[in-house]
C-alpha cells in the first residue's frame, strides 16, 4: 500500500499515533495503519472489488474550532460522537460509515494558467508545451471526492438527507434518485461526495479520488502507475455528471 500510495505521486511524511502518512500538495493526507489497529474504526464494506481492510474513515475538514464543536453537539443529539481532545471527532453517517472531522490543515495551491493553442488562436509559440518532458513527474493536489455505495435507494436517499441537512452539504445533480451527488458547503467543485445505489448487497466506501493539474498530468501519471504494474480499470475518459478527467486504477 505505501509503495501504490507513493507511485500515485504523494509524498510520505512524519505524523502523529503511529502508521505511515501521505500528503498531497495541499498537505490533504492518507494514513495508512495495519488492519488490526485497535484505533481504526471496524469495516463497513461489502461488495465483489475489494476483499481486504479497504477505506477505514474518511476526515472532513471544517474551518475552526467553533465550527468543530457545533457538529459535536448537534451530532450527539443522535449518534456516538467520540472526540479526540480540541482537535478531531468520529462518529458515523446515516448508513454507518465511519467519518470524522478536523480542523482544515490545507494550504491552497494555486497553479499558473495553462497555455493551449488552439485552431487559429496560438498563444504558445516556439515553445513545447510543460507536458512535452518525459521526465515530468505529476503529482496529487488535493483529495477530491469520495465515494460510497448503498444498500438501496431509500439508504441512498436518507444519507443524501444526513449531509445536505446536518452537515451543511449542498445537492449538485440527483440521478434518478438512486445517486446523489454533494459538494461541501464551502466548496466550489462539482461534487466531493457521491452517495449511490450501485447494486443490491453492495455497501461502504468505493472509491477516492485524486485531483491533478490537467489531464496532461493524469496522462504522465496513470502511464507511470502502469509501468509499475498497476492495474488500470477504467480509462483514461471523462464523466458525463461533473465532467471530471478520471483513470481509474485498482489499490492494493
Amino acid at each position: 500500500c505505501a509503495k501504490y500510495l507513493t507511485d500515485w505521486g504523494f509524498a510520505r511524511c512524519t505524523g502523529e499515533g503511529g502508521g505511515i502518512e501521505f500528503e498531497t500538495m495541499e498537505k490533504t493526507r492518507v494514513i495508512l495503519r495495519p488492519a488490526d489497529d485497535a484505533s481504526l474504526p471496524r469495516v463497513n464494506h461489502h461488495s465483489p472489488f475489494f476483499s481486504g481492510s479497504c477505506g477505514r474513515e474518511v476526515i472532513w475538514g471544517v474551518d475552526n474550532t467553533a465550527t468543530l464543536k457545533a457538529l459535536a453537539a448537534d451530532l450527539a443529539r443522535d449518534r456516538e460522537v467520540r472526540e479526540d481532545g480540541e482537535s478531531s471527532l468520529h462518529t458515523t453517517d446515516a448508513s454507518g460509515n465511519p467519518i470524522g472531522f478536523c480542523v482544515t490543515c490545507r494550504v491552497p495551491v494555486v497553479e499558473a494558467p495553462l497555455e493551449f493553442n488552439r485552431v487559429g488562436a496560438p498563444v504558445r509559440i516556439n515553445r513545447p508545451a510543460i507536458a512535452a518532458d518525459k521526465q515530468m513527474r505529476a503529482h496529487p493536489i488535493r483529495i477530491n471526492h469520495v465515494v460510497y455505495m448503498m444498500r438501496d435507494a431509500e439508504e441512498a436517499r436518507a444519507t443524501c438527507r444526513f449531509y445536505l441537512e446536518r452537515l451543511g452539504f449542498k445537492l449538485s445533480d440527483n440521478v434518478g434518485g438512486q445517486g446523489f451527488f454533494m459538494r461541501a458547503g464551502a466548496s466550489h467543485d462539482h461534487h466531493n461526495l457521491l452517495v449511490e445505489a450501485l447494486a443490491p448487497g453492495h455497501w461502504g466506501l468505493q472509491h477516492s479520488a485524486y485531483e491533478f493539474r490537467d489531464f496532461d498530468h493524469i496522462m504522465h501519471r496513470g502511464r507511470y502507475l502502469e509501468s509499475q504494474g498497476w492495474e488500470s480499470h477504467n480509462g483514461p475518459g471523462r464523466h458525463t455528471v461533473g465532467s471530471n478527467l478520471t483513470w481509474y486504477f485498482w489499490t492494493p
